[in-house]
């Protein structure tokens, strides 16, 4: 494998790959995660987000949110990464992060093409259009990209 730098974009198959391993998944077992970020922001069911957001009351999450596919959670993903805003960041991810650090400063992202997605509301969830979104990611020296992504997921508004 060889190095990459932030600027060269990334692809969807990249993007695909990158989160199929940190899911602990083989490319062939399909998609939707084991992971952190499949089973919390994507294969959750309605009644969990609503139970994952109870439990949360007061700790300054706005809500929580589900990608309504694992291919609409790439996508986000890809349009994160590929943005110009992020080269800087990227390199310093790539630089100077050490193997199995946690780079948490892609925060709070806007996209200005909104993707859909399920907020927990009530009991319940629902389906609007989110445009900012949070990745967290390890250095993984294994990994395309050395980039093993923790957690990505939308939100309401800017989270602080």
């Amino acid at each position: 494998m060889g190095e990459f730098m932030p600027f060269q974009p990334f692809t969807f198959s990249d993007v695909q790959m990158i989160f199929r391993l940190s899911e602990g998944q083989a490319p062939s077992q399909g998609a939707g995660g084991v992971g952190h970020a499949g089973e919390r922001h994507v294969r959750i069911a309605n009644a969990g987000l609503a139970e994952r957001l109870r439990d949360h009351q007061g700790g300054g999450l706005a809500g929580y949110t589900a990608f309504l596919s694992f291919e609409d959670q790439v996508k986000a993903a890809l349009a994160v990464l590929n943005d110009k805003a992020n080269d800087a960041l990227l390199e310093e991810f790539r630089v100077e992060t050490r193997p199995g650090q946690r780079f948490e400063k892609l925060k709070n992202h806007f996209l200005p093409v909104p993707v859909r997605m399920r907020y927990a509301i009530g009991d319940s969830a629902k389906v609007f259009p989110c445009q900012y979104f949070t990745m967290v990611l390890r250095k993984d020296m294994a990994r395309p990209r050395q980039m093993h992504i923790v957690t990505f997921y939308g939100t309401m508004g800017l989270m602080g």
